[in-house]
């Protein structure tokens, strides 16, 4: 990456690619670490494959994991409109936040 006279940046083809790599990267919810050692393993990818299948396998898990989360959430909201628009008294929302676990 160099600057032009106006010192405004010029990337080559290989910044662009890299730039996008990161940005699609970031895009599956990988870390600026985990896109590190991405970055690392791009350089070589024949002798790292069974690492990155392994990152990429840890990311699914935690993605999984997630949409697991947020599922239930999502599934706990619900209930409490419901509970919201049926009742006459009181605010279930508000209770069912104020519930401890």
């Amino acid at each position: 990456m160099s600057r032009n006279t106006s010192g405004i940046r010029e990337y080559d083809d290989k910044d662009i690619s890299r730039l996008k790599f990161i940005h699609r990267a970031q895009k599956m919810n990988f870390s600026l670490s985990e896109i590190s050692d991405l970055l690392k393993m791009r350089e070589n990818p024949q002798k790292v494959r069974d690492e990155v299948r392994q990152l990429t396998a840890d990311k699914l898990l935690e993605v999984d994991e997630h949409l697991q989360s947020l599922t239930t959430l999502r599934s706990e909201l619900q209930l409490l409109l419901n509970l919201c628009q049926g009742s006459k008294e009181g605010c279930p929302i508000i209770e069912g936040l104020d519930e401890v676990e």
